[in-house]
């Protein structure tokens, strides 16, 4: 029988300790069962997720095919309607729970709901391991909002990734450079953060063998987590000493109206459009967040996010929501031409970043997670179409992500639940 190990237990070496997950063994008995590149290949991926639904009428277009008659959020983006493919009739299967599903929306991990769910690696960070390695940062969490840490990126041992909240903040990350002193400091840091993880090592595989077989996988998963930080301190201690990019966009201006998601999200892409040109990172995922109970900061918007989103067929709400959508849009399409106008070596930044904006409801009114928005821009795909599944038996989104870690160079055989590449989708 495995041995009880005290809730107490550390792993120790030379005067340091790591503390341990909670593991089966911890409690008062174990017994039974458990208790719970170069610059042709350099691609990049941004996925921009919405703060709740986006409405189907205003996105989806009634015909299929590249003839589509664009919707009114579609019209807004006709300056660069060759670039960009409309999906309707996808979602995750086995993935409901309304809000609860949204953790799902990048790793397709199924039935949130059950008990004892753990979620698994987002597609972001998938593709962050393999074409992260050249850049200063392997990937990019980010929040539209200031010191708003909600993310919907995952690690590959399944725990949620804070992010960085607020321009202000990420332009500080990217593009600001400490003192000389803070410099030097910031490598002893990281000296001894990478010393305490080696010298854990051993301490860990002697503790493995007196654990039970559940306790062994939460650990191993624990030591990946340790094993992830440690390949990152060595990454930011090759960067540390080295100037970051010089850029001509001065430092954003606070902003903390946390109402003004529009005004957030057009700063936001501002400096995610210099992080790719300056090659800082390949891999961005975004979430737009908002107060939900408070108006947003639009002419002629009176109720507050959630109210609208909610909208129960009410035409005044569904007016308001097409206002604010349409904003929203509008900062998009601006990104979405400048990416354009950015030209490299091999073509402009719009070709060689895959942009996906989507969302983990297709009704917030209805907390469906069924026929998700997905907008797919850039990357060098065939555009300019309207790519129309099944709304009743909806195509696997992970069909999607496959064919955009494809595209960024992953050469995977399947993610999440997938069943191929997308139908209809193709590279240039």
């Amino acid at each position: 029988m495995p041995k009880q190990v005290s809730r107490r237990t550390f792993l120790r070496a030379g005067g340091v300790a790591l503390a341990l997950p909670s593991l089966e063994a911890m409690t008062k008995t174990t017994y039974g069962a458990s208790a719970g590149q170069n610059g042709q290949s350099r691609q990049r991926a941004l996925l921009a997720i919405d703060a709740g639904s986006i409405y189907a009428p205003f996105l989806f277009p009634e015909r299929a095919g590249r003839d589509y008659e664009p919707t009114s959020l579609l019209r807004i983006l006709e300056d660069v309607r060759e670039d960009f493919t409309v999906i309707s009739g996808v979602s995750h299967p086995h993935v409901g729970g309304g809000h609860f599903g949204e953790k799902c929306l990048l790793t397709g991990a199924v039935e949130p709901m059950s008990s004892g769910f753990k979620n698994t690696v987002s597609i972001d960070q998938l593709a962050a391991e393999r074409i992260g390695l050249d850049t200063r940062f392997s990937s990019l969490v980010l929040n539209t909002v200031p010191r708003c840490t909600r993310s919907i990126s995952w690690a590959p041992y399944g725990t949620n990734i804070p992010a960085l909240g607020g321009a202000r903040a990420v332009y500080s990350k990217l593009f600001l450079n400490g003192t000389k002193e803070s410099i030097q400091e910031e490598i002893r840091r990281l000296e001894a953060g990478k010393s305490i993880l080696d010298r854990v090592g051993g301490g860990a595989k002697q503790l493995r063998g007196n654990l039970s077989a559940a306790d062994r996988q939460r650990l191993d998963q624990y030591l990946a987590a340790v094993r992830d930080v440690e390949k990152q301190l060595a990454k930011q201690q090759a960067w540390a000493d080295r100037p970051k990019p010089q850029v001509d966009l001065p430092i954003p201006a606070e902003n903390n109206v946390h109402t003004d998601l529009v005004g957030h999200t057009k700063t936001m892409l501002d400096v995610v459009h210099l992080a790719l040109q300056t090659d800082s990172t390949r891999v961005i995922s975004l979430v737009a967040s908002i107060d939900g109970r408070a108006p947003m900061s639009l002419p002629g918007v009176t109720m507050g996010w959630h109210d609208l989103d909610h909208h129960g067929g009410n035409e005044e709400k569904l007016k308001q929501l097409k206002i604010s959508y349409s904003a929203i849009f509008e900062a998009y399409r601006d990104f979405f031409v400048k990416l354009k106008n950015t030209n490299e070596q091999s073509g402009s930044l719009l070709d060689r970043t895959t942009v996906l904006v989507t969302s983990g409801l297709g009704n917030a009114s209805n907390h469906s997670n069924r026929n998700l928005p997905t907008l797919l821009v850039g990357g060098g795909f065939r555009h300019g179409q309207h790519l129309a599944f099944d709304r009743k038996n909806n195509d696997p989104l992970a069909n999607l992500y496959l064919s955009m870690l494809h595209r960024l160079g992953v050469e995977v055989d399947s993610f999440a639940t997938s069943t191929g590449t997308m139908r209809g989708l193709e590279m240039t």
